[in-house]
């Protein structure tokens, strides 16, 4: 309380002596300008943040991580650039639902070579969030858009995320159809209004290495030709209009008979 009291008292003689001195100077009182003290604000100066949230209302005490993907290789068996060396740093949000990452260093454009061949990619920035406590009522995980331009010392919005889940509907887990097509059926997320969706889908044996996402924009349902005779496996992503996306809570299996 003493040190309180002494900054308070200091501050309160330094404007009084503001004060004294505009009189000194022939300024009249009711001309004075205040200056303020600066406010330190949860906008710093080089923060990347965003918020979670769950039905439209702030979720705090969720861990949300960085990703920042510092360089690449690549990959012969798929031919593409793969990241391959990526710096993780953690926060949580508070009440407000928010996460900041602070001092983050400016992206930059990297260069890979392949034999004769040389690739330019840039380094990226995201943030994802991870339903490690297996809540049936949220979303499987959430990745933010990719991030790829930034200078260190500016300040961005990576992400206003909805972590509420969707519900499958149809084919109902260990249901048996008659093939070869299936009606894939979901609730949208009330709480995300502007989101489309994708069905994911794909033989039982293959799941998820081999998964196809199909797109199926606002709507809730999606017809897709697959075969009969076999198992399939399904899920549903939503996605925002920011370039977010996630997976449902729940992954379903039905077989389609000959």
């Amino acid at each position: 309380m003493k040190f309180k009291f002494t900054i308070i008292s200091a501050l309160a003689a330094g404007i009084v002596s503001l004060f004294s001195a505009l009189q000194a100077n022939g300024s009249p009182p009711d001309l004075l300008q205040v200056g303020y003290l600066p406010v330190v604000s949860k906008y710093a100066p080089g923060t990347i943040y965003g918020f979670m949230f769950e039905n439209e209302l702030p979720a705090p005490g969720l861990t949300v991580t960085l990703e920042f993907c510092q360089n690449y290789e690549y990959n012969l068996r798929w031919s593409a650039l793969f990241c391959s060396d990526i710096q993780e740093f953690a926060a949580t949000t508070d009440d407000a639902g928010m996460y900041r990452f602070l001092d983050m260093p400016t992206l930059e454009v990297v260069t890979v070579t392949f034999g004769s061949e040389i690739y330019t990619r840039t380094q990226t920035y995201q943030a994802v969030w991870n339903n490690v406590d297996n809540n049936p009522q949220r979303l499987r995980w959430w990745r933010t858009q990719l991030l790829d331009e930034y200078i260190v010392g500016t300040t961005v919005l990576i992400g206003q995320s909805e972590v509420s889940d969707v519900e499958l509907l149809a084919p109902a887990d260990n249901a048996v159809l008659s093939g070869p097509s299936a009606m894939f059926q979901w609730t949208p997320r009330v709480a995300a209004p502007s989101d489309t969706y994708a069905v994911c889908e794909s033989p039982t044996s293959m799941w998820p290495y081999w998964a196809l996402c199909y797109e199926a924009g606002p709507q809730d349902w999606l017809v897709r030709y697959l075969g009969s005779g076999q198992d399939f496996t399904w899920n549903v992503l939503a996605r925002d209009p920011t370039g977010g996306s996630g997976e449902s809570f729940s992954t379903y299996t039905f077989y389609l008979s000959p």
